[in-house]
């Protein structure tokens, strides 16, 4: 499909957009939410198979792996600080995260969470403060 015909979108700083697209707000599509603190020391005393992600580690996003899990299903996680800010994935399984990952899970079954994954990442980099701790 070519986008050639073009229509102001409403929002100053999104300018135009093609003609057969629709302006919506996230949270009438998915839900928003954020890990919780767990700790290094939690997840030696209780070591496991579910995955805890941080963004504090680079072994695929996993600071350890524990005997509990916080979500269940297809998830989209994103970074929010240290050495990996910015950094969007695709989850699916049971697994926990810390308090320094967003999480968005999906309200309509037709969206597909691996496209808004790869989407997300393409422009997170122009949000990281690289100046300052990430």
């Amino acid at each position: 499909m070519s986008y050639s015909e073009y229509k102001d979108s409403g929002v100053e700083w999104i300018g135009e957009i093609p003609v057969g697209w629709d302006m919506s707000i996230v949270s009438r599509h998915f839900y928003l939410g954020r890990g919780r603190v767990i700790s290094k020391e939690e997840i030696q005393n209780n070591l496991g198979e579910y995955p805890v992600y941080s963004s504090q580690s680079k072994r695929n996003g996993v600071l350890g792996c524990i005997d509990t899990y916080d979500f269940e299903g297809e998830f989209v996680i994103w970074t929010t600080d240290g050495a990996n800010c910015g950094t969007v994935t695709y989850r699916d399984g049971r697994f926990s995260t810390t308090n320094v990952c967003g999480l968005l899970s999906r309200k309509n079954i037709e969206l597909e969470l691996r496209y808004y994954s790869f989407l997300l990442n393409q422009g997170t980099e122009g949000y990281v403060r690289w100046d300052i701790n990430p």
